[in-house]
């Protein structure tokens, strides 16, 4: 009997050492964004909006915070394997008024998925679909001005829709 137990011991001492080695593997960092709903972008792809711990291959990457009517911030990092230092991204407010006929669309999908506009790119990001699905309580839509846009929703998982919207004054 005690053969079993120290057998089992040792499996079990394997297992979390396997376990502990094959995360040590993994580069893990910390990004807080202001606005809180900013979208994280890593390597071109969607990530998420708000504060995030992402669990990245050690390497360089670059990380990119975007939210409408704001600068874009774009960071190349170097990562190690384990725990680095954490970043803190404030975007800068775009400063100055646009004057157009907007129209409004609403977005109905996954909450978390990103919407793209007029581009694929992550650079066309203009927020997340439940910041656009016309929610019970509160009004949201995403304005636009009047006339085709190319809009694509996207998630971890990549592109799940995409397609042209032709939009008019009072359509």
């Amino acid at each position: 009997m005690p053969r079993r137990k120290l057998m089992s011991f040792l499996s079990f001492f394997l297992v979390v050492a396997f376990t502990y080695s094959a995360m040590a593997q993994n580069a893990t960092v910390k990004v807080s964004v202001a606005p809180k709903q900013a979208y994280i972008c890593v390597d071109g792809k969607a990530i998420g909006d708000g504060h995030r711990t992402l669990d990245l291959a050690p390497g360089r990457h670059t990380i990119t915070v975007r939210n409408y009517g704001y600068k874009p911030a774009i960071r190349e990092v170097e990562l190690a394997a384990g725990q680095n230092e954490a970043l803190n991204i404030a975007l800068e407010k775009v400063e100055g008024t646009v004057s157009a006929s907007f129209v409004v669309i609403q977005i109905e999908g996954p909450p978390r998925a990103a919407v793209l506009l007029n581009g694929k790119q992550p650079e066309y990001f203009v927020g997340h679909v439940d910041e656009f699905n016309n929610h019970i309580i509160w009004k949201q839509q995403l304005l636009v001005p009047a006339g085709t846009h190319q809009v694509s929703l996207l998630s971890k998982d990549g592109e799940f829709w995409s397609g042209k919207l032709e939009v008019g004054t009072n359509k």
